[in-house]
């Protein structure tokens, strides 16, 4: 038997360090839409047709992978921290 589910990766019911990851994730805009993006691209690029993604695979991206690729990207540090966006501190300072 075959159960598909699609949603927004902010409602996926992630689990220990993968659900951490993903509540700093929803924390930051622009690299929850860059991880997204990587998701869906990752999906037409490296799965076969009608081929989908287990929430194993899901779990374990956010929980051991995605570092890497917000690392990447710039938003986060080599020691896997934050890096605010200089457009959300502009907005503290002014509250």
């Amino acid at each position: 038997m075959r159960y598909v589910v699609e949603c927004e990766l902010n409602r996926f019911q992630a689990w220990s360090g993968g659900k951490t990851w993903l509540e700093e994730l929803i924390d930051h805009p622009k690299a929850y839409d860059y991880i997204v993006n990587r998701i869906e691209e990752a999906e037409l690029c490296f799965y076969e047709e009608g081929e989908a993604r287990t929430e194993t695979d899901i779990n374990d991206y956010l929980w051991f992978y995605m570092k890497y690729d917000l690392e990447e990207a710039g938003f986060l540090n080599e020691d896997h921290e934050w890096i605010e966006d200089v457009d959300e501190e502009e907005e503290d300072e002014d509250a």
